[in-house]
């Protein structure tokens, strides 16, 4: 079994799953912070799954004068069958609406 943080290798920032990467979403990644980070299982990864992965933007919201970015990653085995959800949260410094960011 792959221990219960692997996924961050295939869901964590720079991952081709994230949805954050797109130009579209403009993030300043000079001024990300990595907030916090968990997993749910619903059964264990194993040496030889084939995942695939899925991911979108679950939240953004304001916390002062910074943004808080919720990403969502599920991993999926070959039959479709979700096997784990990432949840990864984002902080922006200084993005959010009377922030000091532009």
């Amino acid at each position: 079994m792959a221990p219960p943080t692997f996924p961050i290798v295939i869901t964590g920032i720079g991952s081709a799953g994230s949805p954050i990467f797109d130009p579209e979403f403009g993030m300043d990644y000079s001024r990300v912070l990595h907030g916090e980070q968990r997993y749910r299982y619903r059964r264990p990864i194993r040496a030889g799954d084939l995942l695939s992965v899925r991911g979108l933007v679950a939240e953004i919201r304001d916390a002062g004068p910074h943004e808080l970015v919720r990403v969502e990653t599920e991993l999926s085995d070959a039959d479709g069958e979700p096997v784990c959800t990432a949840v990864n949260v984002l902080l922006s410094r200084g993005t959010a609406a009377g922030g000091t960011g532009e």
